[in-house]
């Protein structure tokens, strides 16, 4: 594993297959703390599925430690993706996760802006395109971050709608309803907490959210799709150094969680 020390964490950037599984069954369990089982789901299936996902070789996984202890980690993917005679990169943000006392800190989004660049290297002339099933914590906190997303619940352009068709079919297997535009879980998502401290834009988020999943609370998650263009750049950057003065300052404004999940059928 290669490791980037970013103020008091590090970050680590491994193929998902090349985890061994001591470590697996730890961030199976990290999972687990934010994703109870519900609905009659068994722990054996849950952690097959867990650790049958990161044997596919076009994975990679992120992880975020304090010490010998992970505190966090994503798993990510990429594909090509033909729409309206048009090609995208779509990046997979998948099974993420954050222990509440490192939510919101800048080595998550610059874990992720370091993947987009490679991204960019390889495909200069191609639109990319940051897409994952959410619920309420990760819609705010992706939306925030980004500045923009779509979603099949919102009226988006053709190209956009076409594209998060696609992942819903292709990422959600038999979990995904196709007429209601959600992917169905059979883990109890996490309750949004502390609500009336986060700043008042997270919470219009929130709100907005709700508007247009209000079955979240089932298990019901919508697919969210983010241009990785220059309005993102500008609103990661400003992130970042909100991030970094918060940190400096010794103060830290109330967070989004960061809470993702995805599953393959």
């Amino acid at each position: 594993m290669r490791r980037f020390p970013l103020d008091r964490l590090a970050v680590e950037h491994a193929p998902a297959n090349s985890v061994g599984v001591g470590l697996l069954r730890r961030l199976w369990g990290l999972r687990l703390d934010y994703f109870p089982l519900a609905n009659g789901r068994t722990a054996e299936e849950d952690w097959f599925e867990f650790s049958s996902y990161f044997q596919r070789h076009d994975r990679d996984v992120v992880l975020f430690r304090r010490g010998s202890e992970v505190v966090g980690f994503f798993v990510n993917s990429h594909d090509l993706v033909e729409a309206q005679g048009r090609e995208a990169v779509l990046v997979s943000i998948e099974y993420a996760y954050m222990r509440p006392a490192y939510r919101g800190r800048p080595e998550w989004i610059l874990a992720g802006f370091r993947l987009y660049l490679s991204l960019l290297v390889r495909h200069p002339r191609t639109a990319i395109y940051y897409v994952s099933f959410v619920f309420a914590n990760s819609f705010a906190f992706l939306t925030a971050s980004f500045g923009r997303v779509f979603t099949l619940q919102e009226s988006p352009p053709p190209f956009e709608r076409q594209l998060l068709e696609w992942y819903g079919q292709h990422a959600g297997g038999a979990r995904w309803d196709g007429v209601r535009g959600v992917a169905r879980y059979r883990n109890l998502p996490p309750e949004v907490t502390d609500r009336e401290q986060k700043p008042a834009h997270i919470q219009a988020l929130l709100g907005r959210f709700e508007r247009i999943d209000p079955t979240w609370r089932d298990g019901d998650a919508i697919v969210l799709l983010a241009p990785a263009d220059a309005r993102a750049l500008a609103s990661t950057v400003r992130r970042v150094l909100s991030r970094t003065r918060s940190g400096r300052s010794g103060r830290r404004a109330p967070q989004p969680s960061v809470t993702v999940e995805v599953h393959h059928a």
